[in-house]
């Protein structure tokens, strides 16, 4: 299974596999040429859609659930309704694999990132592009919106972790995270934490290990790092209140932490406080 992704009533599942699990309805790639839409409480195919004769590598559903979106290994992205299977859009990234996509807080955009390192958004609605740019010499791992949709954080293949502004494309910060390759990413829900999950290696028997690391957002700096054992982390997600942080990896785990983190402002304020500072 290459890339999973639930809808926002968590009873339909996307994912570029041909596999059904329980419960909701669920879309599965089934590798070169198509992508189907099924019923898993019943088992039964609603529909295919069709997505060319090219690998699926990435999927998402819109915040509302109402569309799903696929990248494929020709630089596609395609777009459809999920209820009707009815084709929205067709979308040219470039001439690199589709690896990463994400769609805006209020489903207006969605974006995608290839293995060239080209980020591309585009409206949903039109089609249009809204705005595009290129992050570097590696490919484009991961993406996530910010909370209030005005900024795009991007991770590569070299390590690096990058602001993006998602009106103008220009570039409004660097992050510093540790390690190499970033393979999932998510914003907690007030903006100011990002959580990075990064591939560290594999270890003698070829087992990849890594962490999650949490990123200050507006100092850039890094809060905390989370331990991740014997495991790929392939998604990350916080809790509604911020103060839990999930991670699912490539051996069918879930780790659960409690990350109530003060922010750097308040840590200031107590140190102050003790120290009698003005």
């Amino acid at each position: 299974m290459s890339s999973v992704a639930f809808g926002q009533d968590g009873g339909t599942l996307a994912t570029t596999t041909a596999n059904i699990t329980d419960g909701g309805v669920g879309i599965g790639a089934s590798g070169r040429g198509s992508a189907r839409l099924w019923d898993a409480r019943s088992g039964a195919r609603r529909s295919s859609l069709a997505v060319g004769a090219h690998d699926v590598s990435a999927m998402t559903f819109s915040p509302d659930g109402k569309t799903v979106a696929a990248g494929a290994s020709d630089g596609q992205v395609r777009l459809w309704k999920t209820g009707s299977g009815t084709s929205r859009a067709a979308l040219k990234l470039g001439s690199g694999s589709v690896d990463t996509l994400a769609f805006s807080p209020d489903g207006e955009t969605v974006a995608a990132g290839d293995g060239d390192g080209d980020v591309r958004l585009w409206s949903v609605a039109s089609g249009a592009t809204r705005v595009s740019f290129t992050v570097g010499a590696g490919s484009v791992s991961a993406i996530a919106f910010s909370p209030d949709g005005t900024t795009l954080a991007t991770g590569d293949s070299q390590g690096d972790v990058l602001l993006w502004d998602t009106a103008s494309g220009r570039l409004r910060k660097t992050l510093v995270a540790e390690g190499g390759y970033m393979s999932a990413m998510t914003f907690s829900p007030d903006g100011r934490t990002l959580a990075v999950a990064v591939a560290d290696g594999a270890d003698a028997s070829g087992v990849l290990s890594g962490d999650v690391q949490l990123l200050d957002v507006a100092s850039g700096e890094l809060r905390d790092s989370l331990a991740v054992d014997s495991a790929y982390v392939s998604a990350v997600a916080f809790g509604p209140h911020g103060t839990t942080l999930a991670a699912g990896t490539d051996d069918g785990r879930a780790d659960v932490w409690s990350v109530d983190l003060p922010d750097a402002q308040a840590i200031s304020s107590t140190i102050c406080a003790s120290l009698r500072c003005s």
